[in-house]
């Protein structure tokens, strides 16, 4: 409850987290990386947020410009210091280190210039971006995309390279990453369709509201599981292209909700991507990397056309001889004006009627239906491409007689 400089409670939170990823983590990976690759450029980036991070502190006493200039010197350090994790990733010890580094240094390179968008926003009076999605988007991309994984991979890192023997382990299968990804994705699936569920979509969030034919939150679920699959069908197979198209999905879901509520599955598809462009040393075949393209356009596909697909309808919610309440759909007014989130209309009441309503953009069986032959053909597809090109057969002995 200690409000120094009578400080709003949100700014006292929010310095608080920035020092544990920003004032410490941040520097810490990058000195880190400059010890196995010094560069003058990085010595200037991490003298870029040690400098901004105080001189930010500054704009919250009345100095505006000290904000905008602090930010923008903590963001450009970060997204050099993003750059120089990718760059020593391939010299971590091992190959989980590896794809945790890989993680680290794009969840900054994103992340990073969020920030001087909202302070300039904030500079000029623009709300380009508001407060809660900073702390949605940008505050869980560095906790969950780079602090966590950096922090893990350096501590794997070190703990490799202290042991006495060498470690000369043949380069990691991806079979055990790919499920393990995949396990996260499906569990984070279901999280997703709780939080819909709760927020009103098996109700509508009102009292009265009909049951919906294609309940909201089932059908994310379900949307959510497929890259959880495609993956899982990779890993079995060992087919890179295909866990590269599920990491590809799962990354446009991390990115579909303007809430931010989907960020996190950006963590799993940064893991998929990793396994998959990682030099297996074999020849991939083409047909596999034409499959996993048409798997990741039959994904997409599943994702429209639900949401495409909608309808306006009307109800109106009565008492049935049994006491229950009982809705029945009516034709939508003419002079019915809804927009994108619904909302009630003026429909005449009945003796003997609850209530009555309207909503636009609800779910239909044949959207759902068209987004199951999507999801099915996508499925297909990854287990085909996964495939083994067969062997070529030994060339038939002849002999003369």
């Amino acid at each position: 409850g200690v409000r120094p400089f009578d400080f709003p409670a949100t700014i006292i939170l929010l310095t608080a987290v920035h020092f544990h990823f920003a004032g410490f983590v941040l520097p810490l990976a990058g000195t880190l990386a400059y010890r196995r690759r010094p560069g003058r450029w990085l010595e200037v980036a991490i003298g870029a947020v040690v400098v901004g991070i105080p001189v930010t502190a500054l704009g919250f006493f009345g100095i505006p410009i000290a904000n905008l200039i602090g930010a923008t010197l903590t963001a450009v350090g970060g997204f050099g210091i993003g750059l120089a994790t990718l760059l020593v990733a391939r010299t971590m010890a091992r190959r989980s280190a590896v794809g945790l580094a890989i993680v680290a240094g794009f969840s900054l390179l994103v992340s990073m210039p969020m920030a001087v968008i909202y302070t300039t926003g904030v500079l000029v009076g623009t709300t380009w971006l508001d407060l809660p999605t900073m702390a949605a988007v940008h505050g869980s991309l560095n906790a969950l995309g780079f602090a966590l994984p950096a922090t893990v991979a350096w501590t794997l890192d070190r703990r490799a390279r202290a042991t006495a023997t060498p470690d000369r382990r043949p380069a990691r299968d991806p079979r055990r990453l790919g499920l393990g990804a995949a396990g996260i994705i499906a569990g984070y699936a279901f999280v997703i369709g709780a939080i819909s569920a709760g927020a009103g979509g098996l109700t509508g969030g009102s009292e009265f509201a009909p049951p919906q034919v294609v309940p909201r939150p089932l059908l994310l679920i379900a949307l959510g599981l497929l890259p959880a699959t495609i993956a899982a069908i990779g890993a079995l197979r060992r087919s890179r292209p295909v866990l590269i198209a599920a990491g590809l999905l799962c990354l446009g879901q991390a990115l579909i909700s303007f809430s931010g509520v989907t960020i996190p599955f950006i963590v799993p598809a940064f893991l998929l991507l990793a396994i998959g462009i990682q030099d297996s040393g074999t020849e991939t075949p083409w047909r596999a990397v034409v499959g996993g393209v048409f798997v990741v356009v039959l994904g997409i596909a599943a994702w429209v056309a639900p949401f495409a697909l909608t309808e306006t309808t009307c109800w109106v919610a009565r008492t049935g001889a049994d006491g229950a309440v009982v809705y029945v759909r009516t034709p939508v007014p003419e002079n019915a004006t809804l927009d994108a989130g619904g909302g009630q209309v003026g429909l005449q009441l009945n003796p003997g009627d609850l209530a009555s309503g309207c909503g636009s953009g609800v779910l239909t069986v044949q959207g759902a239906g068209l987004a199951a032959v999507f999801e099915i053909g996508a499925l297909a597809l990854a287990a085909l491409a996964s495939m083994a090109p067969r062997a070529a057969k030994p060339p038939r002995k002849e002999f003369a007689i």
